[in-house]
């Protein structure tokens, strides 16, 4: 990739960078509601098992924008759960605003980045993806295929996105 030396062009890559290192305040806020309902060890113990490099790894937007269907509803309720608990709730609310223009990829694992990312820019005539498809990127990138998932922490219930 050519780096522009534009001052710009500059800022905003510092001001893209910026933006997802400060996102790790979004998990200041899911350890606060996890304790707040005693659950703080548990959260931790789940996020050891984490090995994201989710800025470096632009292949998994695509993955993504496929689950936004279901993320963005989510965000909703753990928006709420935060406002029960009288946690700020604004960053779960921006969340479902960013994942809400994709769920029209639902299932969409083999989307090509460049349609991913100016799908974040306004919704847009999107063409359904044809049926017996298959998996594309999804066994590609050696990531999960669309459907079922192992429960959710603390729930016992499959998860379907």
């Amino acid at each position: 990739m050519r780096r522009s030396s534009h001052p710009s062009a500059q800022r905003s890559l510092k001001m893209a960078f910026a933006a997802f290192q400060k996102s790790a305040a979004l998990a200041a806020v899911s350890h606060a509601l996890a304790r707040s309902h005693g659950l703080g060890d548990e959260l931790a113990l789940e996020a050891e098992s984490l090995t994201s490099r989710i800025l470096a790894d632009v292949d998994y937007l695509p993955s993504l924008a496929a689950r936004a269907w279901c993320w963005a509803p989510e965000m909703e309720e753990i928006a709420a759960a935060l406002r029960a608990t009288g946690l700020p709730p604004a960053l779960a609310e921006a969340s479902a605003t960013v994942l809400r223009p994709w769920t029209g990829d639902k299932d969409r694992f083999d989307l090509p980045l460049e349609d991913v990312l100016a799908h974040l820019q306004g919704p847009k005539t999107r063409p359904r993806p044809a049926t017996g498809r298959g998996m594309g990127g999804a066994v590609r990138s050696g990531r999960r295929p669309p459907g079922p998932r192992p429960s959710s922490p603390g729930t016992g219930r499959t998860r379907q996105c």
